[in-house]
């Protein structure tokens, strides 16, 4: 082979390497690039989700507290003490109202977590939306109705009911974290 053909070829080779890295650096750097941009609409994502169920739990939780006050009082009412008995019942009646208006406010935030979804997080906020409303009525049905004869029978199924919007509670912040972590859904670091 004479040096003029050499030199040729070995310029075509180089040349086909240099293409074919080039090739092989701009494969490599678009797939980066999905990568890049896939994490940071996950981002995107996650942070109002994120800051919208840390919201919505607080608020779920401020709500809960009051109504487990409320209870407590109520759950004095075994007392024979008359006079007990009637301020523990003004205490659960002030706790109910401050309930009542946390629940209007409660309302909007758990339209705001309907919207960022996703659905499984919407179910656990309806379930314990339910369970809440279930436990204000329970004790609304112990302070607005005070026959003395059937207030144990009332009592009994707050502790059940507090249970479970704790229940309710819990599993909610469990779905919501789930949500929050989309990246790791995904696949994604």
């Amino acid at each position: 082979m004479d040096a003029g053909l050499a030199a040729v070829l070995g310029a075509t080779v180089g040349a086909l390497g240099t293409g074919g890295a080039g090739i092989i650096t701009a494969l490599f750097s678009r797939s980066q690039a999905r990568l890049q941009i896939r994490a940071e609409h996950a981002r995107l994502l996650r942070e109002p989700r994120k800051a919208t169920y840390v919201v919505y739990a607080a608020a779920a939780r401020k709500l809960y507290e009051t109504l487990d006050d409320a209870e407590t009082e109520l759950s004095s009412w075994s007392t024979d003490n008359l006079d007990e008995r009637e301020e523990a019942l003004r205490i659960a009646t002030e706790m109910y109202r401050d309930a009542e208006a946390q629940e209007s406010a409660w309302d909007h935030l758990e339209a705001q977590v309907y919207i960022e979804g996703p659905i499984d997080v919407t179910d656990a906020a309806i379930d314990l939306g339910a369970s809440m409303v279930d436990f204000m009525g329970a004790i609304a049905s112990c302070i607005y109705d005070r026959e003395e004869e059937t207030m144990p029978e009332r009592l009994a199924p707050l502790r059940d009911q507090r249970r479970d919007t704790y229940r309710q509670y819990i599993a909610f912040l469990h779905r919501a974290s789930d949500a929050a972590d989309i990246e790791r859904r995904d696949g994604g670091t």
